[in-house]
């Protein structure tokens, strides 16, 4: 994966990590908050997991 791709991967997994924050002392449902975490950890963590890196 090219370093431009995985910046903006990096970039939308922050933002949704930050949209969850804002949820959560916002007052939204406790679901929206663990969906906007979890896909923001999942973006995050597929830059840092890729198989096709370590094989190279």
């Amino acid at each position: 994966m090219e370093k431009s791709t995985k910046s903006v991967i990096i970039g939308i997994g922050i933002i949704s990590i930050l949209s969850g924050v804002y949820g959560y002392f916002s007052g939204s449902k406790n679901f929206d908050i663990f969906l906007a975490f979890f896909i923001g950890a999942s973006l995050i963590g597929s830059i840092y997991f890729d198989k096709g890196e370590a094989s190279k």
